[in-house]
């Protein structure tokens, strides 16, 4: 009868047991799963939010903003002021005083509007710009009627110098062209060559101007119109270490403290950080679970 007892306890103590071992298996699992179900989450949420940083760090960058580039690029050199005299005869004269980025900037973002690009520009795409300008004015010059026969032929050699360096850069150069420093060199050397070619005209004309004041003033004024496009892409070539620090900065200062503390940023790094520090304490109680088994 007392074995009989016994077995009955046993059986039940068993059964309780397996009971309670089931009961802390079932509680265990539908812990990890939500754990798991968490986890994932947070995953996602981190992912999210990297991918909202990286899209404020892109729409920030010059080479998102075609038209900030450009003016951040021709305000290296607005050196001062010149005077400038339209030349046309229409009475809506626009003459007076002119920064020097205003030429720049106005030529190449027309040109830039005038063709199917991308959004995205990068330094070599603005050189290239200020290039076509530059060959655009000096065949203007070419129809110029008040042109004497030897500064014509100056001025055809000039376009010769560039349309080298137009060559050089192709339909569409890739943004590290720039970055070969014998092609800067040699491109540096045939736009200054057009460069000297349109002052050795402007000399010729300041030596014939006797008799023919007013002609030849409008010609002499679009000459030096011409050659400050020229010294506009001289300029970008002198420049261009400092043009590519612009458009692609170092990590340091993209990820500085003023890009961390502005408004679309600091909200990202926050809700980054909240999701990691939970997945940091998820990661304890497993590793605190793992070591209790």
């Amino acid at each position: 009868m007392e074995v009989s007892n016994s077995f009955k306890l046993g059986s039940q103590e068993i059964l309780i047991s397996q009971d309670q071992s089931s009961s802390r298996f079932a509680k265990k699992l539908t812990f990890f799963v939500s754990l798991i179900i968490l986890f994932t989450f947070i995953m996602g949420s981190i992912v999210s939010v990297f991918s909202i940083m990286k899209h404020n760090v892109e729409s920030q960058s010059l080479s998102a903003n075609p038209t900030k580039a450009i003016q951040s690029v021709c305000h290296l050199f607005s050196y001062g002021y010149f005077e400038f005299y339209d030349t046309s005869n229409s009475k809506d004269s626009n003459s007076g005083p002119r920064h020097y980025s205003d030429l720049c900037i106005k030529s190449i973002t027309s040109l830039h509007s005038q063709h199917n690009y991308s959004n995205k520009i990068n330094p070599s795409m603005i050189f290239h710009l200020s290039l076509q300008v530059s060959i655009s004015q000096i065949k203007n010059l070419q129809n110029e009627p008040n042109l004497e026969e030897g500064c014509k032929k100056l001025i055809i050699e000039s376009e010769s110098q560039l349309n080298k360096s137009l060559t050089l850069m192709g339909v569409d150069p890739d943004y590290s062209i720039l970055r070969d420093w014998k092609l800067v060199n040699d491109m540096s050397s045939w736009i200054n060559n057009a460069t000297v070619d349109l002052e050795t005209c402007l000399v010729g004309l300041k030596e014939k101007k006797f008799g023919r004041i007013m002609e030849l003033n409008k010609v002499e004024l679009k000459i030096k119109r011409t050659k400050e496009y020229l010294e506009h892409s001289l300029e970008i070539l002198g420049n261009v270490d400092y043009i590519y620090e612009m458009f692609y900065p170092p990590i340091g200062s993209v990820w500085g403290i003023d890009f961390l503390w502005s408004g679309d940023t600091f909200l990202s790094v926050t809700l980054f950080s909240i999701p990691y520090l939970v997945l940091i304490f998820l990661f304890g109680v497993l590793l605190r679970l793992y070591r209790g088994n």
